[in-house]
């Protein structure tokens, strides 16, 4: 699927051949770059920490990608990965080092993935809570479920549907 995207840039050829070229670190590597990078500051481990989870990111981005087609461009969604991912290795904690990084990375990545394809499919000037966008999402598959024999369901019933407040469902269907 990936190897299908058009990449228009350099930037997006450079990232298609790093996607390719790298592979998972063993754990024992893996352990030795998060030392390198979380105490020592090293720029070089941290880029090939960084590279060996472009397959993971890329796989995340192509899931939403084709989710949310239309509202956003794989590589906008590859870079948002990314970027999660810097903010999972910022935030890991030492004391878990040989559980590694993976799960901590998985939920900070799906998470930045997650947060910008919210913002950019409900085109709001303001930044819309992840919960609220759940709830919007939730809200339109019940009105879509609901009318299946082609009558709008009303509020009230959208409500009594998923169990929330009438006011909760009046205010996210504005």
């Amino acid at each position: 699927d990936i190897a299908r995207i058009p990449a228009t840039t350099s930037a997006e050829r450079r990232f298609r051949e790093l996607l390719f070229d790298n592979q998972r670190l063993e754990v024992e590597e893996e352990s030795e770059l998060l030392e390198r990078t979380i105490l020592n500051k090293d720029e070089k481990a941290k880029e090939k920490l960084i590279h060996s989870y472009f397959r993971l990111i890329a796989s995340m981005a192509m899931a939403r990608c084709r989710k949310y087609a239309g509202y956003k461009d794989f590589w906008d969604l590859f870079n948002e990965g990314v970027i999660g991912l810097y903010d999972a290795i910022r935030t890991f904690d030492m004391q878990f080092l040989e559980k590694g990084l993976f799960s901590h990375a998985m939920t900070h990545i799906r998470s930045a993935i997650q947060r910008s394809c919210c913002n950019r499919y409900y085109t709001n000037p303001v930044r819309v809570p992840v919960n609220i966008c759940a709830k919007i999402r939730q809200i339109e598959g019940v009105t879509q479920e609901l009318s299946k024999d082609g009558v709008q369901p009303t509020p009230e019933e959208i409500a009594d549907y998923i169990s929330i407040k009438i006011d909760t469902v009046l205010m996210l269907l504005d």
